[in-house]
């Protein structure tokens, strides 16, 4: 694979003569990422552990008003639909396997084991003392041994009739939501031999149960709640029925607190159901939420719900006037981004624009957002971002205060697919218009003062096809300009050719046939690169671009859908491989068993690169942030993690530490400066039984680099004997001017 990749780089040298890095092996870290869907959610202490379409992550909600994500486990282009917490670790049921996490710190989550064996879609987990219950879409459930966490062992493995769904455990009993094939109860009193003793067909579709003592409650998606006696599993009787029945609505989940059922339904939103009288459920209150519900957690008079939209915190404690009081959102179906100062500009089909905070990378956050009808594609200069909406045409958006982004004037247009800012001018590539140029020194009063008839891909329009759920890429288009030249990909026709020396009187005047579907283009000097999907990229000589010829090709695995470069290292938004690259000779979080050949997610279609960072949008993962490393700081990081195990520990690191620190200081001096304190108050540093001199001695020797001073140790054995805390010590050395001076001497900034 790297001699292959060297050949390609080889090749565009001889001739493109693109110049040749100083260094050529690097890897991609993914740092971050802003999901689309949240699963299910489960609250510890003030932590929030939700369950993504990405994997794990924790938000701090201490804050309501400031929700913030401190910590996530990344489960390689893989969701994660289910989660329970049971003391230190959370379970979580993510897809083809169990993922156990460390969450002692909640801030530094770590994988503790991984239970896969033949599962395939695993969508539910139960916990009880010394083992995991796992629901199986396609394989019905397993029974695993967790009394070792890091060796998850298989006890028993049952095929179910139906697709199990949620699962639950009680009193030596597993209660499986069996989809169409109802509900199913198994003796766990031998526990490597479960017998079915009981089962209940319901009118639909059961996704979920909750138990409470003698009486089942299973939702039925698309009918409501059937509340069932289960007291003997043989003659099950169903006491009462709850209604929820609403045109195209479906449950997805229930969980019980208290006397109260919290119901996710998916258009009508969140339901709280009293049910201190089983023979007849009551409504006590609902709220609409933004976006498709899928669960719920409560805590008092608070319910906090999971969606596609992402975290919404609803007060309840006025059934009447049920209302929001905090939110941490997703970036949603994700289609393309640019970036722009410390800020990304994401933009999705039905969500419009989405306006994120990227100055942490780590924890980027959404701060704005505008709703614009189908968004598909956009470009950012200055204060305003230019966005095309399909049917709907052109919107002009003020973006100067990035919180409160608001529409200045909108454009008309039939199909508005793609936009180039060019001087004072928009080009904007119609499906049925072809490109259309738009003068807009006037913002508030945008005019259309010249247009070039394209022929029309051999395609349906976009129009008739509203539903946000369709893929983008049989339709994306891209523009690009050099020297007065306009190249617009257009899909089976190649790439059309258009002269505007003259703005007002643009011409056509040529035509690059392609392999395959043009749908996104980059410019390097006098060649350019061309994505055609399933035919990979081709490379044309544009010198004399009156006579453009494709001099080259390079073929990808899957579908390229959007192109970036990095100095001489080119990068493929996939839309079937995730995201891919050339002149790279490795990847890091590489999808194993779960993602089988892509590492982002399910259609790729945008990237974008600022600095040593890469933003890769994804229909499916939403917004993903990779950090670009050479080899060199690979191996400085390394370095650094030996040093902090033989100066802290004592002790070469074990395999595993070594590459879960590497990752986590990859991330930066504040993960570093968390990692290192870990270290410092880890149970294996205080069963040492250090000292106080000792402890400042090797505190100093740590982060200094350096002997004590004679004066500098007595001011610190001073604080400690006033009863000031080793943490607190801590926390001044790894704050100080010197350890960022040692950090950086070990390349990480």
């Amino acid at each position: 694979m790297k001699n292959a990749l060297i050949k390609i780089i080889t090749l565009l040298l001889l001739i493109f003569h693109i110049p040749l890095l100083a260094k050529e092996d690097f890897i991609l870290k993914k740092i971050a990422t802003l999901d689309t869907s949240y699963y299910d959610i489960e609250l510890k202490d003030h932590y929030a552990f939700v369950a993504t379409n990405n994997g794990l992550k924790i938000l701090d909600i201490s804050n309501i008003k400031s929700i913030r994500p401190v910590g996530f486990i990344d489960s390689n282009a893989t969701a994660a639909y289910d989660i329970v917490i049971k003391n230190n670790y959370a379970y979580l049921a993510n897809a083809s396997s169990l993922k156990i996490i460390d969450i002692t710190d909640p801030t530094s989550p770590k994988l503790a084991g991984i239970f896969k064996n033949d599962a395939k879609s695993i969508i539910g987990v139960a916990v009880d003392a010394n083992y995991a219950y796992l629901s199986d879409f396609d394989e019905g459930f397993y029974i695993v041994d967790i009394t070792q966490p890091q060796n998850p062992k298989e006890i028993a493995h049952i095929k179910t009739e139906g697709n199990a769904k949620k699962i639950k455990v009680s009193a030596n009993r597993v209660f499986i939501a069996d989809g169409l094939d109802g509900v199913k109860i198994f003796d766990i009193s031998v526990i490597n031999a479960p017998k079915l003793i009981g089962a209940y067909k319901g009118i639909m579709n059961i996704t979920d149960i909750v138990i409470n003592k003698n009486i089942l409650y299973a939702a039925d998606e698309t009918e409501g709640i059937d509340v069932l006696d289960i007291k003997d599993p043989k003659n099950i009787k169903k006491i009462s029925h709850f209604d929820m029945e609403s045109f195209g609505d479906s449950i997805y989940s229930i969980k019980k607190y208290g006397d109260k059922i919290f119901v996710a339904a998916s258009l009508s939103g969140l339901h709280v159901i009293d049910i201190s009288n089983p023979k007849n459920l009551k409504e006590i209150t609902s709220y609409d939420t933004k976006d498709y519900t899928l669960n719920v957690a409560a805590d008092k008079n608070t319910a906090f719900v999971a969606s596609d939209y992402g975290l919404e915190v609803i007060d309840i404690n006025d059934n009447k006037n049920p209302h929001e009081t905090g939110s941490f959102e997703t970036s949603g179906e994700s289609w393309t981004v640019k970036v722009q100062g410390k800020y990304a500009y994401v933009i999705g089909w039905k969500y419009g624009l989405k306006i994120v905070d990227i100055s942490d990378t780590n924890f980027p956050k959404i701060i704005g957002h505008l709703k614009t009808d189908f968004a598909t594609d956009i470009e950012v200069e200055g204060d305003y971002a230019y966005i095309t909406n399909d049917y709907a045409g052109l919107s002009i958006v003020n973006i100067k205060d990035p919180k409160n982004p608001f529409l200045v004037s909108n454009i008309q247009s039939p199909s508005a697919w793609s936009v180039k800012k060019y001087k004072d001018t928009l080009l904007i590539d119609d499906l049925e218009k072809g490109l259309l140029i738009i003068d807009i020194k006037d913002k508030k009063s945008p005019k259309i003062i010249a247009s070039v008839p394209i022929q029309e891909k051999k395609r349906l329009k976009a129009r008739y096809l509203l539903s946000p759920s369709y893929n983008m890429d049989d339709f994306k288009q891209d523009i690009e300009i050099k020297n007065n030249i306009v190249y617009v990909a257009n899909g089976n026709r190649g790439i059309e050719i258009i002269d505007i020396n003259n703005i007002e009187n643009p011409k056509l005047t040529a035509n690059i046939p392609t392999s395959g579907d043009a749908v996104a283009l980059s410019i390097i000097k006098n060649s350019l690169y061309i994505a055609e999907k399933e035919e990979g990229i081709e490379i044309a000589d544009i010198t004399n671009p009156f006579t453009p010829q494709i001099v080259n090709d390079i073929k990808t695995n899957g579908k390229a859908m959007a192109l970036a470069f990095y100095d001489s290292i080119m990068l493929v938004a996939d839309a079937n491989m995730g995201l891919t690259s050339f002149s790279i000779s490795a990847l890091s979080d590489l999808a194993k068993e779960e993602s089988k050949d892509f590492i982002i997610g399910y259609n790729t279609l945008g990237i974008a690169v600022t600095d040593d960072k890469i933003l890769v949008t994804d229909e499916n993962s939403g917004l993903q942030i990779f950090k670009i490393i050479d080899a060199d700081k690979q191996v400085m990081i390394k370095k650094f993690v030996n040093y902090l195990y033989k100066n802290i520990m004592d002790r070469e690191p074990d395999a595993n530490g070594l590459d879960y620190w590497s990752n986590e200081f990859f991330k930066g001096v504040k993960s570093t400066q968390k990692a290192v304190k870990f270290f410092f108050q880890s149970d294996e540093f205080k069963n040492k039984e250090l000292s106080d001199e000792e402890f400042i001695t090797i505190l100093y020797k740590t982060i200094f680099q350096r002997e004590p001073d004679e004066e500098g140790k007595k001011f610190w054995l001073l604080k400690l004997g006033e009863n000031i805390k080793r943490e607190k010590i801590i926390d001044q050395f790894i704050n100080s001017k010197e350890f960022i001076k040692l950090l950086k001497s070990f390349g990480i900034d």
